[in-house]
């Protein structure tokens, strides 16, 4: 049955609502590190490897060893041509012997790379790529069922954009697809890129299928990837939202109902199957799944005030909706919930699709199938957002860009919906930790890497 807002009290929840999850085992502290990671740690086969982000603010690859959570290998590492909003994320062999990442070029601020495949525990290269003289667009991954490596950029500066197909065991280049005549492309989604004007649509062999002006897609919004996007895939369709270009008022404050659009449309041909105006799927700190989806809508602006950005009127209401249709399922007028637009403290993570968001004078229990289910009776532990900009010095600044650059940082730290963090997380949750022999690791409010393992006392 489809939720929505009645006016009525949703009924009191005990201390493990709908949709939560368990706690698992009792968990104590393994170890503790002071490196700040770029994204939740990836999993290797005796450790974990990630980006980051140094003190002198510059970007590292790690290595960590699982039992002792000791620095095993480091090396500096490079975005290339990678646009800040995306962040880094490290891509690691499919047998999880090998770490892959951008190694920077003797004159850092060109971005130019050699793609680089390390044994996850020496640090020695197994192969690499480039030369020193590739530009990155968007992160490398695994691609082709775990057999290759896909890479989109430039072989070397001034070069056509192309798809670049690696071996993944040996790093030999299986294909080198031209692109359109662009000057860069970025990964929105899978099998999903855009050039600053255009959606294109490519298959697994990186062909064109189509490419549409991103206002023919959205019905003609004024909306870019530009101004933040989140797109799913989803059965052969895309889902997702893409920013305004401007939501500014003539007195010069934003309008709230101009945050983003969110829509429908054939993975295969790029056809429009709907369109929700003035609603996006970047909710603050709750997540967009696509198998769980909730949008959301606001009222209101943001005023500057003295220097210091300020809500005004704000009204937040967040719905489940259809992929196949965009026809709301569910619908809960939120009110003013600062952290349902912008993220931080009032928003906890439960669960996969759950949430404990303070709302009013109370705390709702928000599942992203169902709606509200509830209301928190007593602190909650979970997971909060800790979602955060690395903003390089200025001689690790990528000079082909006309301004200066702030990458995203993305992790969850553990937290109760009192706002309390907590030293241990709360259970394993797949979003928020990952797991090697025994040895938990996650990052905490500072995004540094912290393990945990079973109890044994």
């Amino acid at each position: 049955m489809a939720a929505c807002s009645s006016g009525k009290a949703p009924p009191e929840t005990p201390a493990a609502p709908p949709g939560a999850e368990s706690s698992g085992p009792a968990l104590e502290s393994a170890w503790s590190t002071e490196l700040r990671a770029m994204h939740v740690p990836a999993a290797t086969g005796t450790g974990f490897a990630f980006y980051r982000f140094t003190p002198d603010r510059d970007f590292e690859v790690v290595s960590l060893d699982a039992a002792s959570g000791d620095v095993r290998w480091a090396a500096p590492a490079s975005p290339s041509a990678i646009l800040g909003g995306e962040g880094l994320t490290l891509a690691v062999a499919p047998d999880k012997s090998r770490v892959i990442w951008m190694k920077p070029s003797r004159k850092f601020t060109d971005g130019l790379v050699t793609l680089t495949a390390s044994d996850e525990e020496t640090g020695k290269t197994a192969w690499s790529f480039g030369g020193g003289k590739l530009e990155v667009d968007s992160t490398p991954s695994v691609c082709r069922d775990g057999d290759a490596v896909c890479v989109v950029g430039r072989r070397k500066p001034g070069a056509r954009t192309s798809l670049m197909v690696l071996d993944v065991d040996d790093g030999k280049l299986l294909q080198n697809r031209q692109l359109a005549a662009a000057a860069s492309f970025r990964e929105l989604s899978e099998g999903l890129r855009d050039d600053g004007t255009r959606f294109y649509g490519v298959n697994e062999s990186g062909k064109q299928l189509w490419s549409r002006k991103y206002a023919d897609v959205f019905d003609g919004a004024d909306v870019a990837p530009d101004f933040g996007w989140d797109i799913q895939l989803q059965q052969n369709r895309y889902v997702g939202s893409v920013g305004y270009r401007d939501a500014t008022n003539r007195n010069g404050s934003l309008d709230l109902r101009r945050t983003g659009d969110t829509a429908g449309f054939d993975a295969r041909t790029g056809r429009t199957l709907w369109v929700k105006h003035n609603a996006t799927v970047q909710c603050g700190s709750l997540q967009f799944l696509v198998d769980h989806p909730v949008r959301c809508s606001y009222q209101g602006r943001i005023v500057n005030r003295n220097g210091v950005d300020d809500f005004e009127k704000l009204q937040v209401t967040v719905e489940g909706f259809d992929t196949t249709t965009g026809k709301a399922t569910w619908t809960w007028r939120a009110g003013n919930v600062p952290a349902l637009f912008q993220g931080g403290v009032g928003v906890t993570r439960i669960g996969l699709a759950q949430y404990a968001i303070k709302a009013g004078k109370g705390t709702t229990i928000l599942d992203a199938d169902n709606g509200p289910v509830g209301t928190a009776k007593g602190a909650l532990d979970g997971w909060c957002d800790g979602s955060d900009t690395a903003v390089p010095r200025a001689n690790r600044q990528i000079a082909l860009f006309d301004e200066e650059q702030g990458y995203a940082t993305a992790g969850w730290f553990p937290c109760t919906t009192t706002g309390d963090t907590l030293d241990l997380p709360p259970n394993t949750s797949s979003f928020a930790t990952t797991t090697v022999g025994g040895v938990t690791v996650w990052t905490n409010e500072n995004g540094e890497v912290n393990a945990a393992k079973a109890a044994t006392g």
